[in-house]
């Protein structure tokens, strides 16, 4: 199996092991300190040169300090032609103090945006950083004519880090009012450097003009860190009320840290309404502030408003009510009103009901729920990860079983053995599933 056809798989989910599977496999077994185990289900992968199974090893043995391994893992994932993972070795071979031979390795690199990313973090405090700004310099001025985001951030941080932070500000201001319009990205990096160096006037001046609720983040947090928490509150309140929930929910965070969930309850409450569509995300951080202070009913309360307003209960709205229903100790009611609801036996209704049925301790209905629904490659890939949990390991694989047996277990006689040694136990016993493609 070449890597090209993994690749291709990982992108299409057509019935192949998926890598959430293989990942949660590995992991569990490298967690039971069978790396042996661990390694011979990513093997046949790693073989290929497929970087989604070698970077799993690499940052294992990366964390146990076994930068030699890792290291030998990326050279030979880039040997096989991986088109990915050559930051990384840089990266490696800088943490062992070869930052030289770092440099000379991705330099001729450094048009990819990754690459050039680990050159400046790595290269930080080596004296790199005049040739780097050159560098930089000259790709932005050959594309010219195409616009480089990466490359004019990366040019900013260089010139703050040799102290030249008017130049760096001058550069991204530049790149984020420009004829398209406020481009988000810069106006961050440009409120991050002025906070950095204590330009408050300057810092409240782009959050009154174009910069926003994109500037008004980073002033808050610099205000918080010098204790000055009534000004960072004040700050954000304006974006708040007028429906921004992204500075509602950092708000609300803000209150919270300080002790104040009462307030950060009554600034996340109109918003839902105001801010449009899709205030799932923003019910929830409401959902579990209010249930953490024994409000389970104020927040189901908040959900049942919501779907009056807009003209029913669907079915993500729903998995936030469920979720509040779990945290307040009433599971079997969440259950019940998945169920009850018109699309509750979808793939995505039973991939939440799965979760419910084992936050209920009932693992064994929640993979009888999810093997009954002809559903998506990622219910699949859903119903695997849990029978890998309950130790059913080769049901699991049963149902990404490739065309080919993968080169070294052609008659499967590692999975058998894992089983009989006991490497992962409980669940209930073994019986056949049908195959989903």
């Amino acid at each position: 199996m070449k890597a090209a056809d993994l690749a291709r798989r990982y992108r299409n989910y057509d019935g192949w092991l998926p890598p959430t599977v293989a990942d949660r496999l590995a992991r569990a077994l490298f967690e039971r300190h069978e790396t042996e185990a661990a390694v011979r289900v990513l093997r046949p992968f790693v073989d290929t040169g497929w970087w989604n199974a070698v970077q799993v090893l690499v940052d294992f043995h990366d964390r146990c300090g076994e930068t030699d391994i890792a290291i030998a893992l990326v050279r030979g994932a880039l040997e096989k032609g991986s088109p990915h993972g050559i930051e990384r070795l840089g990266t490696l071979l800088a943490e062992r103090g070869q930052v030289d031979e770092a440099v000379a390795l991705l330099w001729p690199h450094a048009g990819e945006d990754a690459v050039l990313d680990a050159l400046v973090e790595l290269t930080e405090g080596h004296g790199y950083d005049g040739d780097l700004t050159a560098l930089v310099r000259e790709q932005i001025e050959a594309d010219s004519s195409v616009w480089s985001w990466n490359a004019t951030a990366v040019l900013a941080t260089l010139l703050e880090r040799q102290g030249r932070v008017d130049e760096a500000l001058e550069v991204l201001t530049g790149s984020a009012f420009g004829e398209h319009g406020v481009f988000v990205n810069a106006v961050e990096q440009l409120a991050d450097i002025l906070a950095r160096h204590g330009r408050e006037r300057q810092l409240r001046e782009l959050v009154a003009g174009g910069g926003g609720e994109h500037a008004v983040f980073r002033l808050a947090v610099w205000l918080e860190s010098l204790d000055r928490v009534d000004e960072a509150v004040e700050a954000m309140r304006p974006f708040a009320t007028d429906g921004s929930p992204n500075v509602a929910a950092a708000l609300a965070e803000l209150l919270t840290r300080h002790g104040r969930a009462d307030e950060a309850i009554e600034v996340l409450l109109p918003v839902p309404r105001l801010m449009g569509g899709d205030p799932e995300w923003l019910v929830g951080i409401l959902g579990k502030l209010l249930v953490e202070r024994g409000r389970a009913d104020e927040a189901l309360a908040a959900v049942d408003d919501l779907a009056a307003h807009y003209g029913g209960m669907w079915i993500e709205l729903l998995f936030e009510r469920v979720e509040v229903l779990a945290r307040s100790g009433r599971v079997e009611q969440a259950i019940a009103e998945l169920r009850a609801h018109h699309e509750g036996g979808t793939w995505y209704g039973s991939s939440k009901l799965a979760d419910l049925l084992v936050l209920a301790g009932r693992p064994g209905e929640a993979i009888r729920t999810l093997e009954s629904i002809d559903g998506s490659a990622w219910t699949a890939a859903r119903l695997a990860v849990l029978l890998v949990d309950q130790g059913r390991v080769e049901e699991a694989l049963a149902l990404f079983a490739p065309d080919e047996a993968p080169a070294g277990d052609e008659d499967r006689a590692f999975w058998r053995q894992f089983h009989r040694e006991g490497r992962v136990t409980g669940g209930e016993p073994t019986r056949t599933i049908d195959r989903r493609t």
